[in-house]
């Protein structure tokens, strides 16, 4: 059986971070997606470009 030591306490506010910035991410990707998604079925097709949708 392999031990893996515990995380520091740095390395635990880290990883919360990353999780945090991954799941604001992954919200943006499913609300630029139900926008154009919306903007296309009233005949607006715009790119997949964030910067696009932005503009």
């Amino acid at each position: 059986m392999r031990f893996v030591p515990p995380k520091s306490s740095e390395q635990l506010e880290i990883q919360a971070v990353h999780r945090i910035r991954q799941r604001l991410v992954s919200d943006r990707t499913r609300l630029v997606n139900q926008i154009r998604g919306l903007l296309a079925e009233h005949g607006l097709v715009i790119a997949r470009d964030i910067s696009r949708l932005r503009a």
